[in-house]
């Protein structure tokens, strides 16, 4: 590894590297240090609603390079009209990234892209990138199966051809020289075969040009970087502050006021105080990168039929609700002057605009709401009260969901500037997907933009910038079904190389499909598929 280090830090010195310029002409080294991804998903399609969980793979033109090359993983989520909805940033390790994120139920039926990147690739163009569809229907439609027949691998012959329903099963799998691996299993009768339905780039063909923009680095970890645009040409020391840790340290910038600030990401949302000790600047911008063109793949038909049955996963709904077949529902409307795409809650019961609290001199965001929404009370000390909910709660918790830019947050948002907050959204009514933290409403803070603020024009001292931290995004443990009773992306190798699936069987007749993705020590991907009949 640390010769492999070696070989990179020269070949930058070789070429006179400088990120951000566009470099030609650079030397045969580049197409040795190429890498790509191959996504694995918990099942083919989507419901409303529903929870997306996945392992990307890393994979490599020279896998000795592997353990030098990047560390962060992008993931976009675009809906079908092409706007990037939802950003994820995923940890690598091991050769790998694991990861999950929430459909929003609003969400329209359609054809939406999931692209999967790091920083690096996009010096071999955009246009290699990787996309993965992801099929979202409605609770009324079923996907009609459109895959070849299952024909069983060598690798999972280990395993049972007939299962017993409602029992437990240990299964241990040998694979000679497996780096790493997950695991999924569907049940047929829920979730339909369908055939991979996307021409993307194929896995292990990587670019052969001989020139290259060198423009975007290797990334061994998460960077905020910024530009203060000071008055003079001269370096300016910044005090730095990250509240998870209450971690100092000392930032200087270059001649032109840009500067980058590390930190290890662990925290999902974190925030930078910066406090600038030379007051020869103006204002302070975010320097980060412009997003890839979005390049959409070739979809392959896909068909599907209505149906009144429940395909979804049924786990989607609380205990005890009763779905219905069709709803009609009237009401009126709330515009969303500053909608940021869809949200979990669904559309706000009010909406308070800057030009109400523009000039306020409260301290404490909280207090922006007092006397201004019907059924919404704050006591001086910043406690809220929304229709009664302190005499209502069942579970003893009173206190509505507080978020920021739809994040989930533990109430505490004092650090936020009033200059900071473009709008506040306030839900009244329990809202069952956001679990029981949505149980007494929710109230959203909405800022102008992507976590810093010019402190020069708020109410704070001159010197003092707030920076939403966006780290790794947070994982979550599967949740088995019975649409899908297994499905492992996390799991290591036991100390004798083998892999362990234990799960529980349906309590009904079916069968399973089971599939197994994995990357040898050389770089090889291996894919393997299996029915299993459970009686």
């Amino acid at each position: 590894m640390k010769k492999n280090i070696l070989i990179i830090c020269i070949f930058f010195i070789n070429i006179g590297f400088s990120f951000g310029q566009k470099q030609k002409g650079v030397s045969n080294e580049m197409l040795y240090l190429q890498e790509s991804n191959f996504v694995h998903f918990n099942k083919p399609y989507y419901y409303r609603g529903e929870r997306v969980w996945l392992k990307a793979f890393m994979l490599y033109a020279d896998v000795s390079f592997s353990d030098t090359l990047s560390k962060v993983l992008y993931a976009d989520l675009i809906d079908p009209a092409k706007n990037i909805i939802q950003k994820h940033t995923f940890k690598i390790e091991n050769r790998a990234a694991i990861g999950d994120f929430k459909l929003a139920d609003t969400l329209k039926a359609g054809n939406y892209l999931l692209r999967v990147y790091t920083s690096w690739n996009r010096n071999y163009g955009d246009e290699i990138l990787q996309y993965y569809p992801i099929r979202l229907l409605d609770y009324d439609q079923v996907p009609i199966s459109n895959a070849a027949k299952v024909k069983n691998c060598d690798y999972l012959s280990a395993t049972a051809d007939t299962l017993k329903v409602n029992s437990m099963v240990d299964w241990s799998i040998s694979i000679p020289n497996i780096k790493n691996y997950s695991v999924s299993i569907t049940d047929n009768d829920y979730v339909k075969n369908i055939s991979e339905s996307y021409n993307s780039n194929i896995v292990g063909e990587y670019a052969e040009e001989k020139e290259f923009d060198l423009r975007y680095p290797i990334e061994r970890g998460l960077n905020f970087n910024g530009t203060f645009q000071t008055k003079r040409n001269k370096t300016i020391k910044i005090s730095a502050v990250r509240k998870s840790s209450y971690e100092m340290s000392t930032i200087e910038t270059d001649g032109k006021g840009k500067f980058s600030y590390a930190w290890d990401g662990e925290v999902p949302d974190d925030l930078l105080v910066l406090n600038v000790d030379n007051k020869t600047f103006t204002t302070l911008s975010d320097t980060s990168q412009i997003p890839p063109k979005i390049i959409s793949p070739l979809l392959k038909p896909f068909t599907f039929e209505s149906t009144k049955a429940p395909y979804f996963v049924k786990d989607t709904f609380e205990k005890g609700a009763i779905v219905l077949d069709q709803v009609v529902v009237k009401g009126k409307g709330v515009e969303e002057k500053f909608s940021r795409g869809n949200k979990l809650y669904g559309v706000a019961d009010n909406i308070i605009d800057e030009k109400e609290f523009q000039n306020s001199l409260v301290s404490n965001p909280i207090m922006l709401l007092q006397g201004k929404i019907p059924g919404v009370t704050v006591s001086m000390n910043g406690d809220i009260d929304i229709r009664g909910s302190k005499t209502s709660s069942f579970t003893g918790n009173t206190k509505p969901l507080i978020m920021v830019d739809g994040v989930p947050t533990d109430g505490d948002v004092s650090y936020l500037s009033i200059s900071q907050i473009k709008q506040i959204e306030v839900v009244k009514r329990v809202s069952t997907i956001m679990g029981a933290r949505g149980a007494n409403g929710i109230i959203n803070f909405i800022t102008k933009g992507r976590g810093f603020t010019d402190a020069s024009k708020s109410n704070e001292p001159a010197s003092v910038f707030n920076i939403n931290l966006k780290g790794f995004s947070k994982n979550h443990n599967f949740q088995p079904n019975e649409a899908q009773p297994y499905f492992v992306s996390n799991e290591q190798l036991t100390k004798d190389g083998k892999i362990k699936i234990n799960f529980k069987t349906s309590q009904n007749k079916s069968t399973y499909r089971v599939e197994l993705i994995g990357v040898l020590e050389n770089g090889n991907l291996v894919k393997c598929y299996k029915n299993i009949v459970v009686e």
